[in-house]
């Protein structure tokens, strides 16, 4: 194509030159010719350029063969060598042109490419120069990388990007490793970095964010070595086999069981070191490949017996489990055992009920169930399948809402609330299925995450425990009965100590009653106020061994008898003290003379150290016996009690006990019972 346009264009010249400029003169035929020759060289290249050169000579020869003058002139050796060394040269310097243009041409390309590349690789990429170490560009995921602006990674070094344990020169070409790099808040993340060095006196330093890939590395070492710490100290026996039967982790508590050490068993073949004998080998064997291929439903859980080192045999419960690799291809079995020999031997007609007790411990974690963001079953447990009665029935894509429609609105509220993000719980709710039964479960709700850390739906785990909550209800009757029958029996013995000294009938029945009202007006749970009642019945229960001529003796006591009388809380206490009760009843009837003070008896103790409803009973006891009648005296009266307590507050009695009585009688009203 050179060629043919060079000729062309020297055709075109010579035509030009015979129509129209012989008339002009010798001299423009040859500026035509270099006009032509430079044309082509321009168009074509040097080898156009020279084939112009040559083409136009030869063709103005030939055709100019009767015309002398032009012959003389044509072949005239100054202008003939000045004309093709002009050709000559024009046409290699167009050449020259041509290559410099298609170069620059090729490095704006390679330029464009690289800049592509640069700004719109998934790395942050940074431009480092040589010397100095200091940003040249950064393309914009570095930008978003580090936080920065470009303008401010450009005022920065390349070690102002990296943690301070980990600056070792990287910009040299060749490097690649991962290393902490900090962000513009602060925080820290883990990349992998590399180096590519170029000859104009800069690198290309890339990275890539690897935190995520180096926090699962370190939940895997840490789960492993919580995994061996748990295997370690479970008490249980743990084994786990390799696809030929080989021990490739043996845990503690089975090691002790066998009689080996862990180096003595890892590798060993499990069938011929630990089962007794030929028949058991050869009838085991087969199963467990069965259910390496198969999952083999009968050997989920298994009983056999293990042959220790000295000879022993011992019958074993085992739960059995696949484990996979991350492809998952199953590699071996996970086994749990259970020494149940004594068991089986003290209860072999039993068998049936025990297996399924311990088919229940084994699956006694809470079921589990996985839902997308339309409330659809991922994946659920054999636990919640059995929970729920969902045995054999086909679960997976189907709405949850579909196949229990008896949800309650407060249920689908809670899981909208987890699909929104939030973490919630309940220790006990109740489940009203469609067949009319109450189940009680406890349950608890967290949303799983999707990639870009959006919620892809909720994790639900549950338990039920509506066996549990029936067995409650049956222990508070229980409870019930028994604080029935302990009100009797104390009432019992109030009696008893009230026909000893009927002078004071009814007394313990009232300060009971009196320290209760106090109690509940202080703001004390009904309980705690039911309690200190039942208290009050027996707080004189030590009066049974003082003498009844004390008792009811009408005079005042002398010092021997009023001692000999103080006793009694001393006793009381010895009576009670062996009575298991669920709250302090001896501690209460052996302070209840105490004073704020410390003047009171038997230990004289003084404010906190006296029981706040010790310090209740004292009150009331004060007020009780002030106000009603005795052998040795006629009744004092209400308002003289209360004076007596009024002109003691803080000293003898506790300042809020006698608020809050004043404040019952004062301005709600309260009367004494009679």
């Amino acid at each position: 194509m050179r060629i043919a346009s060079g000729a062309a264009l020297a055709g075109i010249a010579l035509f030009l030159r015979l129509a129209f400029l012989d008339r002009l003169g010798y001299g423009l035929p040859f500026l035509t010719f270099y006009l032509a020759v430079m044309a082509a060289a321009v168009a074509g290249g040097m080898e156009a350029g020279l084939s112009a050169t040559g083409f136009s000579a030869i063709l103005a020869i030939f055709w100019q063969s009767s015309h002398q003058s032009f012959l003389r002139e044509a072949f005239n050796l100054e202008r003939l060598a000045f004309f093709l060394f002009t050709g000559i040269m024009i046409s290699i310097l167009s050449e020259k042109m041509i290559r410099a243009k298609t170069r620059e041409a090729v490095a704006e390309e390679s330029e464009r490419r690289f800049t592509a590349l640069f700004e719109h690789s998934p790395a942050g990429m940074v431009a480092v120069d040589h010397s100095t170490g200091r940003i040249l560009q950064a393309n914009r995921f570095a930008q978003e990388m580090f936080g920065y602006a470009e303008a401010a990674l450009q005022s920065m070094i390349l070690l102002d990007l990296i943690h301070p344990e980990d600056r070792e020169e990287i910009w040299e070409g060749g490097y690649f490793g991962e290393k902490r790099l900090v962000r513009r808040d602060g925080s820290i993340f883990w990349a992998q970095s590399s180096v590519s060095g170029f000859a104009g006196g800069y690198s290309i330093v890339s990275f890539v964010d690897i935190t995520s890939r180096r926090r699962m590395e370190e939940d895997l070492r840490r789960q492993k070595h919580i995994s061996q710490k748990y295997l370690d100290t479970v008490q249980a026996f743990m084994v786990a086999l390799d696809g030929n039967g080989r021990i490739s982790m043996i845990n503690r508590a089975g090691c002790e069981m066998l009689g080996f050490s862990e180096s003595e068993l890892l590798g060993r073949d499990w069938f011929e070191i630990a089962l007794p004998g030929p028949e058991e080998k050869q009838a085991l064997r087969p199963l467990f490949e069965k259910f390496l291929k198969e999952a083999f439903p009968d050997l989920v859980y298994h009983e056999n017996q293990i042959l220790r080192r000295d000879g022993g045999k011992i019958m074993m419960a085992w739960r059995n489990s696949l484990l996979r690799d991350d492809a998952g291809k199953i590699i071996g079995t996970l086994s749990s055992g259970q020494d149940i020999t004594e068991k089986v031997r003290a209860e072999n007609a039993l068998r049936e009920v025990n297996e399924r007790l311990a088919l229940f411990i084994e699956h006694a974690p809470a079921a589990l169930a996985m839902f997308d963001r339309e409330m659809r079953y991922l994946a659920a447990s054999r636990r919640w399948l059995t929970d729920y009665g969902l045995e054999g029935k086909s679960i997976l894509g189907r709405s949850h809402y579909e196949i229990f429609p008896e949800i309650p609105e407060r249920w689908k509220e809670f899981h909208r609330r987890g699909l929104a993000g939030e973490v919630l719980c309940k220790e006990e709710d109740p489940f009203l299925r469609e067949d009319g039964r109450k189940q009680w479960l406890k349950w608890d709700i967290r949303p799983w995450h999707a990639a870009g850390k959006t919620v892809g739906g909720i994790l639900i785990f549950s338990e039920d425990i509506t066996e549990r909550k029936n067995f409650e209800e049956k222990i508070g009757q229980y409870v019930k009965q028994l604080e029935k029958s302990m009100e009797g029996t104390l009432l019992a013995v109030s009696n008893m100590v009230e026909h000893r000294d009927p002078y004071t009938a009814g007394h313990e029945r009232r300060v009971g009653i009196v320290s209760s009202d106090i109690a509940r007006e202080m703001g004390f749970p009904e309980e705690k106020c039911r309690e200190l009642q039942l208290v009050g019945l027996v707080h004189d229960i030590g009066k049974i061994g003082i003498p009844t001529e004390i008792l009811s003796k009408p005079g005042r006591l002398t010092q021997v008898e009023y001692e000999l009388v103080k006793t009694h809380v001393e006793r009381g206490y010895e009576i009670i003290r062996d009575i298991e009760f669920s709250f302090p009843v001896a501690e209460i009837i052996y302070q209840h003379h105490e004073r704020m003070n410390g003047s009171g008896y038997p230990r004289g103790l003084k404010g906190e150290e006296i029981l706040p409803e010790a310090r209740i009973l004292a009150v009331a006891d004060v007020v009780e016996s002030m106000a009603s009648h005795r052998p040795y005296r006629p009744a004092r009266g209400l308002e003289a009690a209360l004076s007596e307590i009024e002109q003691n507050r803080e000293t003898l009695y506790d300042a809020a006990v006698v608020d809050a009585l004043f404040l019952m009688i004062r301005e709600k009203g309260y009367r004494l019972p009679s």
